[in-house]
């Protein structure tokens, strides 16, 4: 009985101590369309942090005028830079995604509402990096990348439903700012275009900007071409202390 009761106590501190892990951050992220200062919409990002890692990201995109136009959600429960994802675009029909399914990939398309979803499972391969999963292979990457090691890795393209290799890279370390580069590996699909450009914080290695392709697409069904801009740090909150009551973390 009292081994019993041991246990469940020790069960206890580890739920306690796990849940005090938890946390959310926050950030937001200005569209603009690339080379111009026209705003198109605004990200909302919302990263649930458990045990040092992201595990769950969830991201709203508005218009100007607060309006939804766009939703997307990433577990990265699985695989950090892998992640299953749903992007969904209830104003056109665009959807876009993909989940695992008994082993296989499952990858799923729809460009607008006149057109069908299409669907095809597929085995990831090694390495793959998809969506959202980027941002996790720029983290786990990052002394690598920064000593200049230039990384080759198959990225999901969910509109052509298969991977494309990608070159990963440090373009330049210049006084606050560190900038990666990720471009087709293929010189032929490069000079089409896919080119990628990331700046985060030296100090925190936070994003600060993205240029390039944007996932939003425009009322005729065509993908923005996009400089994100990340003004500030994320911010956190304690949920477990939400829990409890206590007022919540400050940004």
């Amino acid at each position: 009985m009292l081994r019993e009761i041991g246990a469940a106590a020790t069960l206890a501190m580890f739920a306690v101590a796990a849940a005090a892990e938890t946390t959310v951050r926050e950030r937001s992220g200005y569209a603009y369309e690339l080379g111009k200062d026209r705003l198109l919409y605004i990200e909302e990002h919302e990263e649930t942090v458990a045990g040092g890692r992201v595990a769950l990201s969830e991201i709203t995109y508005r218009r100007t005028g607060g309006e939804v136009i766009a939703t997307k959600r990433l577990n990265f429960a699985g695989d950090a830079t892998s992640p299953d994802f749903r992007l969904e675009n209830p104003g056109n029909g665009h959807l876009e995604g993909a989940k695992r399914e008994n082993g296989r990939l499952v990858v799923f398309f729809r460009k607008s509402d006149s057109h069908e979803l299409s669907e095809r499972a597929l085995r990831p391969p090694e390495d793959a990096i998809i969506d959202g999963g980027f941002d996790r292979f720029i983290e786990a990457n990052w002394s690598r990348l920064i000593q200049g090691e230039v990384f080759e890795r198959p990225f999901l393209v969910p509109a052509f439903q298969k991977f494309l290799d990608f070159r990963i890279y440090l373009e330049r370390a210049a006084n606050a700012d560190v900038v990666f580069v990720m471009e087709p590996a293929s010189l032929l699909v490069r000079l089409v275009g896919g080119r990628i450009v990331v700046t985060y914080d030296r100090d925190s290695a936070a994003l600060k900007r993205y240029e390039g392709i944007s996932n939003i697409r425009d009322p005729d069904g065509n993908n923005y071409e996009v400089r994100v801009e990340f003004p500030a740090a994320g911010r956190s909150r304690d949920i477990a202390g939400e829990a409890r009551g206590d007022a919540p973390g400050k940004p």
